[in-house]
């Protein structure tokens, strides 16, 4: 019970810039919402998260993953999840499955739960997530409307994602002189410094903004919110619990893949939704829904762990 208590008042340090985005919304300071979350999402997505991811690879304590494991953990539980959920919804099920909230909650959450040490790791797996995410998310969502998948686009999403390039030039920078490594990581630190801020604050405004979506959808998400912060998360501790037992991955890993795992939509999985006209209002829905239930369901993940 202290367990997930402690977890509960990691999370609740976190919710302060999320209460403060969703006071600035009820207070009418931003004439367009949806703009300022629009804006804000593309700097945290395009800039200050990669510069968290980079960064978080240049700290002394980070440590860089060598078991197999950790670096498959992941894309072999999203297929699983994805083939148990196919059975239970439509296509939005599938893009809940697929893309968390692992950058923007994901990782100021682990690193409050799990400290400095978890920084490199996290990093790496989030780049993973993510990769997953932007590959898997708009096959799904093409397959959902009928359309044949975009191949091309989705290459394109991919290698346009900056998520995707910051663990490579974070370990590049690792490499590299003493003196160089050192001024990169004070170049990159007040834009790390500010990712979780302004990604936790737009989550706030958004979930303000958006918040009439979820009566107006009704039960219709709860089959969305299930599959992200239920199955997704106990399929990845069943797969890394066997990992343990099989000598193939650390504790700490495996509870840092499940947490990861547990958390509610990204803000993203909307817009991806929107643009591929396929159960927008089900995915924003699911977004506000599973955003607020995080409140209860991260610290007892946690308190499982």
């Amino acid at each position: 019970m202290s367990s997930a208590l402690d977890n509960a008042l990691r999370l609740l340090e976190l919710a302060v810039p999320a209460l403060v985005g969703a006071g600035c919304g009820a207070l009418g300071l931003f004439a367009d919402p949806k703009a300022a979350v629009s804006v804000l999402n593309r700097y945290a997505l395009y800039v200050g998260f990669p510069a968290l991811v980079a960064r978080g690879l240049l700290l002394p304590s980070a440590s860089i993953p060598t078991e197999p494991a950790f670096w498959l953990l992941w894309p072999v539980a999203l297929a699983i999840t994805v083939a148990l959920s196919r059975g239970v919804s439509r296509p939005a099920v599938g893009l809940g499955a697929v893309f968390g909230n692992v950058a923007y909650l994901g990782l100021p959450y682990v690193a409050a739960v799990m400290g400095e040490s978890s920084a490199g790791p996290a990093a790496l797996a989030v780049a993973v997530h993510v990769t997953g995410a932007v590959t898997v998310g708009p096959v799904l969502l093409a397959r959902g409307s009928g359309q044949p998948p975009p191949w091309t686009s989705v290459a394109t999403r991919v290698l346009r994602m900056p998520l995707l390039w910051a663990p490579i030039a974070g370990l590049a920078l690792r490499n590299a002189p003493p003196g160089a490594r050192s001024l990169a990581g004070q170049g990159l630190a007040p834009f790390a410094s500010s990712a979780a801020v302004v990604a936790l604050f737009l989550l706030g405004l958004h979930v303000y903004a958006e918040r009439a979506r979820v009566a107006r959808v009704g039960r219709s998400v709860l089959g969305l919110v299930a599959v992200r912060m239920l199955l997704a998360p106990a399929v990845v501790l069943g797969l890394g619990l066997a990992c343990r037992a099989a000598g193939l991955l650390s504790v700490e890993f495996v509870r840092l893949h499940v947490l990861l795992a547990a958390m509610p939509l990204a803000i993203t999985t909307f817009s991806m939704a929107h643009d591929a006209d396929v159960e927008a209002d089900r995915v924003a829905g699911a977004v506000v829904l599973s955003s607020l239930l995080a409140a209860v369901m991260l610290p007892l993940w946690g308190a499982l762990l």
